[in-house]
């Protein structure tokens, strides 16, 4: 039988899985909204690797070497019990590449899971780098 006390402690856990998610999702997004076709060094299904805005080369990725995935950045853990990673690149006519001379959006889904096995979050987002917008950008 369920408690107020378990749909509380199931609601407070899930809201602290989500607002990981979430900042680690909007951590993602400010990082590569502001890079340009030259700042990609490497792109992966799982890892990114690019150039910021600092100058600092930057890998973004799916660490499954130990015993819970975590996605990274540079090596220091962004989010925890990670179910997927996944990163996907489109050119200006929306079709699939990891050409990095095309590509003009890149789509992050990411979706962890909380520390009970109360369900897995799944986060979604469609980033245009400010200097990809353009149909005429080189």
């Amino acid at each position: 039988m369920v408690t107020q006390l378990d749909t509380y402690a199931f609601v407070s856990e899930r809201q602290g899985s989500l607002a990981d998610a979430s900042y680690t999702m909007g951590r993602i997004s400010n990082e590569l909204v502001y890079i340009e076709t030259s700042d990609l060094v490497n792109v992966e299904n799982d890892t990114i690797t690019f150039i910021d805005t600092t100058g600092n080369n930057v890998i973004l990725a799916l660490d499954t070497t130990g015993p819970i995935p975590t996605i990274t950045r540079n090596g220091e853990t962004l989010l925890s019990d990670v179910v997927t990673f996944t990163l996907e690149y489109y050119d200006i006519n929306n079709n699939a590449t990891t050409t990095i001379a095309d590509i003009r959006r890149i789509t992050v889904t990411l979706t962890c899971g909380d520390v009970n096995n109360q369900g897995n979050i799944t986060l979604t987002k469609s980033i245009t780098p400010r200097n990809f917008i353009y149909a005429n950008y080189e």
